[in-house]
């Protein structure tokens, strides 16, 4: 990875990553991922469909 690892990071970078390379050979599309640090602790990703 080139950049700091954070969990915000991580869900945004698995986020696209998914969108370019999985989503184009299925019959759906992904909406957001979570990553979480801890039971209480997360971040989210969301796509911009706009």
């Amino acid at each position: 990875m080139d950049f700091h690892p954070t969990s915000e990071l991580h869900a945004a970078h698995l986020g696209c990553w998914f969108v370019e390379h999985v989503e184009p050979s299925i019959h759906g599309r992904l909406v957001s991922v979570r990553v979480a640090e801890t039971r209480l602790s997360s971040a989210l990703w969301e796509r911009d469909f706009a």
